[in-house]
């Protein structure tokens, strides 16, 4: 590892990263080059979760590669499945058509991970996303969907309050017979005493 890395890594392990501790297979530049990682340059990578490079070495990365980066992006983003590890890097380029073209064909699996990654920087997608994962999850009933969707609502709640009662009264009002799902939702629709949106 280079000097200055180790306090990166720490972090990500809690301040307590040691090779002696976790091994060899565990060091990032090893995991890198051995596994999923290999071939695919850790310029992508930084910044995103872990930082797997120093600064310096992902602007000296890029700097080796000059035309052959931007030759290669489209097959290394190819290689990517993660539709929020996707979603970071688009929002870090700013390449506002391939977000754009990745949230219209993401499932809505995806739209929690997702609308965690778009919060700070698009929060009305995050907003639209949180909320149509809601509804899929009590479309899918029973209580622990429920209980899901209102999570979701509550991660809404955080953007949008307004929005977030809105819905929840709205889906208790969709399905008035399930009882488990106003339970539920109780929290996010507000004092009894309070008039319904």
């Amino acid at each position: 590892m280079k000097r200055g890395a180790g306090a990166y890594i720490n972090s990500a392990y809690g301040g307590s990263w040691t090779e002696g501790q976790y091994g060899a297979n565990h060091n990032p530049q090893t995991m890198a080059s051995v596994g999923k990682l290999n071939g695919i340059p850790m310029l992508i990578f930084y910044g995103l979760t872990d930082h797997l490079c120093m600064p310096a070495e992902a602007l000296a990365l890029k700097a080796k590669l000059g035309r052959g980066f931007a030759e290669e992006r489209p097959r290394l983003l190819r290689q990517v499945q993660d539709p929020a590890l996707l979603a970071r890097i688009h929002l870090l380029e700013e390449d506002w058509k391939a977000l754009d073209r990745l949230l219209k064909r993401a499932s809505p699996e995806a739209y929690p991970a997702l609308a965690a990654v778009l919060e700070e920087r698009l929060p009305q997608e995050a907003a639209r996303l949180y909320l149509e994962a809601a509804k899929a999850r009590v479309e899918a009933g029973g209580r622990a969907a429920y209980r899901e969707a209102a999570g979701l609502l509550g991660r809404l709640a955080r953007l949008d309050p307004k929005r977030a009662r809105e819905a929840a009264w709205g889906l208790v009002r969709a399905y008035p017979r399930r009882r488990a799902l106003r339970e539920e939702l109780a929290p996010l629709l507000g004092s009894p005493h309070e008039p319904h949106p």
